[in-house]
C-alpha cells in the first residue's frame, strides 16, 4: 500500500493528507496531526479531523493547544481543547476550543492550531 511501510519493530507507519499513523502488530492504532480550529461563533473554534486510518471502535483522543494561534483573545480566556459532545466516530472527530464561561472571546478569522492524538483498535 502506498505511504505504508514496516519498520524494524514490525510496526506499520505512514502518513496521508489527514495525518500520520502507526499500526502495531496487536492491532493498536495511533493517529496524530496538527489541525487548525477556526471560529464558528463568538465562543467556539472548531474543526473536523478525518483520521488517516479507520478505527474499529471510537478511539480515545488527547488534545493540546499549540503556540500557533491567531486570536484576539488572551490565552487564559479559553478552555483546553476537547472533542465536541458526541463528536467522535470511527472515522473522524469534531474538535473544539471553547471560550471561558461567560466570555465572547473569538472574532471572525480567529484560529488556533491544536495537536491531537487518537488511540484505539484499527478497523479490520
Amino acid at each position: 500500500m502506498a505511504g505504508r511501510h514496516w519498520n524494524d519493530q514490525n510496526v506499520i507507519e505512514g502518513a496521508n493528507a489527514n495525518g500520520s499513523y502507526r499500526l502495531y502488530p496487536n492491532g493498536n492504532l495511533w493517529c496524530w496531526t496538527d489541525i487548525e480550529l477556526t471560529q464558528i461563533d463568538s465562543t467556539t473554534l472548531q474543526a473536523t479531523w478525518t483520521y488517516p486510518l479507520e478505527f474499529a471502535e471510537n478511539p480515545r483522543l488527547v488534545m493540546m493547544q499549540s503556540a500557533t494561534r491567531d486570536v484576539t483573545a488572551q490565552p487564559f480566556n479559553v478552555v483546553n481543547p476537547q472533542p465536541e459532545a458526541n463528536g467522535i466516530s470511527t472515522t473522524q472527530a469534531v474538535l473544539q476550543l471553547q471560550a471561558a464561561a461567560g466570555l465572547d472571546t473569538f472574532d471572525v478569522g480567529d484560529s488556533w492550531t491544536v495537536h491531537v492524538l487518537a488511540i484505539g483498535e484499527a478497523a479490520p
